[in-house]
């Protein structure tokens, strides 16, 4: 099973084996959106963290079936900042923090780099 496959399942068990329409509702996304991860397409960054939001599974899990399902601790994200435990950081520090935590596992390197070719082929 290739990993983009197995992303498929995993989101599907983060959101206790919902279909497309169910996981787009939860995460306020057209359907469309879905709909292309369960062909192969990865969500965005922003949408990870959502994910992550909203199950409290771990992005690591997600992205490459390892590691344990759920975090420990709730990651809250809203428009402007992070609620981390007591904490509150800027969402763009929270983004660099997990970029710098997920860029340590060459598996999450190709899909970063997958995404950013997918976003720059929209650009054109």
């Amino acid at each position: 099973m290739s990993k983009r496959a197995g992303f498929w399942e995993r989101l599907q068990e983060a959101f206790n084996y919902a279909n497309a329409p169910e996981i787009a509702k939860k995460l306020d996304l057209e359907r469309q959106a879905v709909y292309k991860w369960r062909e192969g397409n990865l969500p965005s960054l922003d949408t990870l963290l959502a994910i992550n939001r909203v199950t409290g599974c771990s992005l690591h899990w997600l992205i490459t079936g390892e590691g344990e399902r759920k975090v420990e601790g709730d990651i809250v994200v809203s428009k402007s900042k992070v609620a981390t435990g007591e904490q509150l950081i800027d969402s763009d520090e929270l983004k660099n923090i997990v970029m710098e935590v997920l860029t340590n596992d060459p598996r999450v390197l190709e899909y970063l780099a997958a995404e950013i070719e997918r976003r720059n082929e929209k650009r054109k």
